[in-house]
């Protein structure tokens, strides 16, 4: 058995505009992506990253996030209809850091209902101006189609050298 349930399926890391982990066996009730991501961005900002599964880039994934950003920023939204599910925020320029996540995938191989997920972040600023970001992001893909492929995007550029994110199964 593996270390707390969680069963390794695939490591991919390194700089690149996305990840796209595929083949993945139906055999698990639930996956889990964890990983540290940095961007090569050279603007000062926070980017989102985005899930797709099985490449579809239709209007069928709804999204919400609450974050808390900076010293007392809580900021929050709801997104519908889109073709990517956000899932992350990543500190670009020169913060020199990496975000790092947790994302539960609930019944991705189950045809009779949608595939929910629920992720965990964050990131420090290290005491710049923005004082980083924590954040919960959760929401449903409208397919019943089972998950055999998920691609991680960074719109805002490439995923840095030291990213690194691992997809587990458990049972």
């Amino acid at each position: 058995m593996a270390a707390d349930g969680y069963f390794p399926i695939q490591t991919i890391s390194g700089a690149a505009t996305s990840y796209s982990f595929t083949s993945i066996p139906s055999t698990f009730t639930d996956l889990i992506l964890r990983g540290e991501v940095d961007t090569s961005a050279a603007t000062l900002y926070s980017y989102t990253i985005a899930i797709i599964f099985n490449g579809d880039t239709s209007s069928t994934y709804d999204t919400c996030s609450f974050r808390k950003q900076d010293a007392d920023t809580p900021a929050g939204y709801i997104s519908t209809d889109t073709g990517e599910a956000s899932f992350l925020n990543i500190p670009g320029g020169s913060f020199n850091t990496a975000g790092f996540f947790e994302c539960d995938i609930y019944g991705y191989s189950n045809t009779a209902r949608y595939t929910f997920f629920r992720c965990f972040n964050g990131w420090s600023g290290f005491g710049q101006a923005d004082k980083g970001i924590a954040g919960v992001y959760g929401g449903q893909w409208r397919n019943t189609a089972a998950v055999t492929s998920i691609t991680t995007n960074n719109y805002s550029g490439e995923f840095g050298s030291g990213t690194s994110i691992t997809l587990y199964g458990r049972t």
